[in-house]
């Protein structure tokens, strides 16, 4: 069972005269038994419009939202209509949360948005009543960052499985640990328990539209909701994921394997595998932004696609998007570098029989010698897929390139976005 503690709630932003609110739920010193965690208050500031409050995490994520409805001992308190919308209260699944959160209130209105309250506390890790036979071992990190490569070769080792469809998207697990934030308990709005089924809706699945907190729960549906009908679903969910895996090995002809790999993103999933699974491990990959922008632009023009540049204007915007990816990546490792390995590209490709090294010894594996050249190998592949996803003759010259690929004025852009991460990453500048 997940405990949460609630270590502080504090009022933040600077005094102004029309605005006004109150933050009832959390309370400091508060501790949570379950898996829900409920913002509740109410706010008012009639020049500025205010259409709901977001709740962020520090680094400016996105983790839960909703709007304003009237209250009637509030509206009394302000001398309001009774109709008029002030209050909130949102829940939210409180199983995407890291071991340690800091969480920001912040109010939108027309201008903008303007924080209101910081909450932050501690969770203890989730107990669920499966057993996996697999244990998570994603790669978390960002595009052109040499993770096809990477995982190629992590899939090579007999401890380790991998779905083996170049260039290894497969994201299976992923998607379970994404949608038990959904089945078990989430936010409300996007799916109602009148017309969730309705063949308007093409057969998508929103948000359980009983979240644990509704008017029409009891005490016993509640207290249920919020705990045993999440460990539960969180069973469900690992058991997909170890019977997915182990079919994986049979088809491929592989047994025995502790691990199953997947690369990843910095969202919320890598830190659901550390928060359900008592052997995970993770890898951080990270490349020097300044090459991955120049991959970027020369992937899409080999393939004469906008996969990577998008709808970015110019090279300037693209940089602008990658590096605030890529500070989202960094912050993901710096809350969980004490427990993850953390990989650089470029000392990948210089010499990979160290950094297979690394890994094994890392997750407690075998590293006899012909696994590990075996693994190394695959960073030499000459394959036809292996060629068409390279943008560069051989991998060394895809490193640093970014001294001959982009503009010095360009090369001064990057620095003043993300000089901070590349020192932090020990990157030349």
């Amino acid at each position: 069972m997940t405990a949460l503690h609630v270590t502080n709630v504090e009022r933040i932003g600077t005094p102004d005269e029309r605005l006004k609110w109150t933050i009832d739920l959390p309370r400091a010193g508060e501790a949570v038994d379950g898996y829900f965690l409920t913002f509740a208050g109410w706010v008012f500031g009639p020049e500025l419009d205010i259409a709901g409050v977001t709740v962020r995490f520090s680094d400016g994520r996105f983790l839960t939202s909703g709007s304003l409805f009237p209250r009637s001992d509030v509206s009394r308190h302000l001398q309001l209509a009774e109709n008029a919308p002030t209050a909130f209260r949102i829940t939210t699944n409180a199983i995407t949360l890291p071991p340690e959160f800091d969480l920001t209130i912040e109010i939108n209105f027309a201008g903008g948005t303007r924080p209101i309250a910081r909450i932050s506390g501690t969770k203890s890790r989730t107990e669920i009543p499966y057993r996996p036979s697999l244990q998570p071992f994603p790669v978390t990190s960002l595009g052109r960052t040499g993770t096809t490569v990477l995982v190629e070769m992590m899939a090579d080792h007999p401890s380790m499985i991998a779905q083996r469809i170049y260039p290894y998207e497969t994201r299976v697990a992923a998607w379970w640990m994404h949608a038990l934030t959904i089945l078990s308990g989430h936010r409300h709005e996007s799916s109602h328990p009148d017309s969730f089924s309705d063949e308007s809706q093409t057969f998508r699945l929103g948000f359980n539209p009983w979240s644990w907190d509704i008017q029409p729960n009891g005490p016993a549906v509640r207290d249920w909701l919020r705990k045993e009908a999440v460990e539960d679903m969180a069973s469900f969910c690992q058991r997909q994921i170890d019977e997915w895996y182990r079919r994986i090995g049979r088809d491929q002809n592989e047994h025995g394997a502790r691990f199953f790999v997947e690369k990843g993103v910095p969202n919320h999933v890598p830190r659901m595998f550390w928060q359900l699974y008592g052997g995970a491990r993770e890898i951080f990959l990270f490349r020097d932004f300044r090459d991955m922008c120049c991959s970027f632009i020369s992937f899409d023009a080999k393939r004469q696609q906008t996969d990577f540049t998008k709808d970015d204007s110019s090279p300037a915007e693209l940089l602008s998007r990658i590096v605030a990816d890529y500070r989202r990546l960094v912050l993901s490792w710096e809350e969980r570098q004490e427990v993850s390995l953390m990989i650089r590209y470029e000392d990948l490709l210089r010499d990979p029989g160290r950094t297979i090294d690394r890994i094994v010894a890392y997750a407690g594996i075998e590293s006899s010698p012909s696994i590990i050249t075996s693994m190394t190998s695959k960073s030499e592949s000459q394959s036809e897929l292996a060629s068409a996803h390279r943008t560069t003759e051989t991998w060394s010259r895809s490193i640093g390139r970014y001294r001959n690929d982009m503009t010095p004025e360009l090369r001064a852009r990057a620095l003043e976005l993300g000089a901070d991460l590349l020192e932090k990453l020990g990157y030349e500048l």
